[in-house]
């Protein structure tokens, strides 16, 4: 067995230790544990940012290490996936683009681990998959911060590049006010996934750009919760819609919050 020591530590040079793993193929992964594992995926991670000649090993090593059952390993292989695309003239088929897909989306929805989900959901980003609208919206209300930002940054993305429609069937049905909501904002519950994932699809929601998105945004513009509001004020400034900028302009002239008065522009940052 040898030491991870000294892998992936030389940024301008391979290590020589991780040409040696290479030079023996995949025949090394069975002398290897799972901390030297995700060295060496590491390490081709950050050998291939600056060398393609890194791609067909990486591609090997990826393919053979994405289903390990250590977290750590599949993060490792997820983050690599994702390189590998942004190597100059790699350009995925319909068919490995959908394969890649649902690798990650199985992922998002089966990990138990915030980590293998958040690069999940980075990889999805880069595959700009419509497919995996739903399991990204699944994802904005539960889990850490970076997850939810994660999965909202790649839904938007998603949006932006011809799969608006896509993403406004995922997100509706989040940005609806619950039907047992209390018209007192005092009793909202700002941590509760739901509400995060009310939040998160009222700001989704003017990326769509769709028409239905006008209604919901001039309501939520309105609700008692100035977090709501807040939320409702990006989305409608990302749609600039004329019913929209009115609805804005009405809520400058009674708006109390410093929250919502900020996100009007009204008051400066603190």
């Amino acid at each position: 067995s040898q030491s991870q020591e000294g892998l992936g530590t030389q940024r301008s040079t391979p290590s020589k230790r991780l040409i040696g793993y290479l030079s023996e193929g995949l025949s090394i992964l069975s002398q290897l544990d799972d901390a030297q594992k995700v060295s060496v995926l590491e390490a081709l991670d950050l050998h291939l940012r600056d060398d393609p000649k890194f791609l067909e090993q990486s591609l090997t090593f990826v393919e053979a290490l994405s289903d390990s059952d250590d977290p750590d390993i599949r993060r490792a292989s997820l983050d690599l996936r994702r390189t590998i695309l942004s190597v100059p003239g790699v350009l995925l088929d319909d068919l490995e683009t959908t394969r890649w897909g649902s690798l990650a989306i199985r992922e998002v929805e089966e990990s138990a681990e915030t980590l293998p989900r958040v690069s999940a959901i980075h990889l999805l980003s880069k595959l700009e998959l419509p497919a995996a609208s739903g399991a990204l919206a699944d994802r904005l209300g539960p889990g850490h911060y970076s997850e939810r930002r994660a999965a909202e940054e790649a839904l938007t993305r998603l949006a932006r590049t011809g799969h608006a429609l896509v993403v406004a069937r995922a997100v509706f049905p989040l940005a609806e006010a619950p039907a047992d909501s209390s018209s007192s904002p005092l009793e909202t519950t700002s941590d509760k996934p739901s509400h995060r994932a009310r939040l998160a699809a009222l700001r989704l929601l003017g990326a769509t750009k769709h028409r239905e998105a006008i209604d919901v945004l001039s309501a939520a513009l309105a609700d008692p919760d100035p977090e709501v509001r807040v939320a409702a004020l990006t989305g409608a400034k990302t749609l600039e819609n004329r019913v929209l900028n009115g609805a804005i302009q009405t809520l400058k002239e009674s708006e109390q919050h410093p929250a919502v008065r900020r996100a009007l522009g009204l008051e400066p940052l603190p």
